[in-house]
């Protein structure tokens, strides 16, 4: 398990202290999420159209974030490191949802990635937008914790966002959700073990 510094704690602590529940977003500010010169994916923006229209949770609790980027610098402390991200969605506890734009990776080739509210269960859960808003449909409590603590709320809210989903962008349930995680993660580098050699590296100083 990644032995969490005091310094990422105390940021924890000031990232939920940003976090304010807001299911409705308007779509010009959750752009300030994103860098200037970085396009939002129109995938994302269509379904913070479609959080915004019903205004419920449709996944689990999951909702989209604008906290300006504000939320990852709270998280590591340091703005190099959270430059590498960017947040688009968190969950009731405060943890992230983020593009990982490793080795300067595009927003078109970066995984979805979770960065846990406590400094830990950090991972990537998809090799993009399509194969996480998959994840989505199975109604996740709190996705991008250990899948064997993962439980389902199936509301009707998940049901229409899934009929809404298959509809729009013929997005369906992964036939095997813990196996599009596990290739994933397959796919890209340890995000654990990337957050452990950053916090060696810059706290060493």
């Amino acid at each position: 398990m990644l032995a969490v510094s005091p310094h990422v704690i105390s940021a924890v602590g000031r990232l939920s202290a940003l976090y304010v529940a807001e299911i409705m977003i308007p779509i010009e500010e959750f752009k300030k999420n994103f860098p200037p010169d970085v396009e939002v994916p129109e995938l994302l923006l269509r379904l913070l159209e479609y959080q915004n229209q019903v205004e419920d949770w449709f996944s689990g609790y999951f909702e989209f974030a604008n906290f300006e980027h504000k939320g990852l610098i709270a998280w590591f402390d340091d703005e190099v490191a959270a430059s590498q991200f960017i947040q688009f969605g968190h969950n009731a506890d405060g943890s992230l949802y983020c593009f990982w734009l490793y080795d300067g990776r595009s927003i078109d080739s970066a995984p979805i990635v979770f960065l846990g509210s406590e400094g830990q269960d950090n991972a990537v859960l998809a090799n993009n937008l399509r194969e996480f808003f998959a994840l989505l449909t199975e109604g996740y409590e709190e996705l991008g914790f250990p899948y064997g603590r993962l439980e389902k709320l199936e509301t009707e809210a998940n049901l229409k966002f899934r009929e809404w989903l298959q509809k729009e962008f013929a997005i369906t349930p992964p036939v095997d959700a813990e196996k599009l995680i596990a290739d994933a993660q397959a796919a890209h580098p340890n995000l654990e073990k990337w957050i452990e050699d950053w916090q060696e590296a810059h706290y060493a100083k």
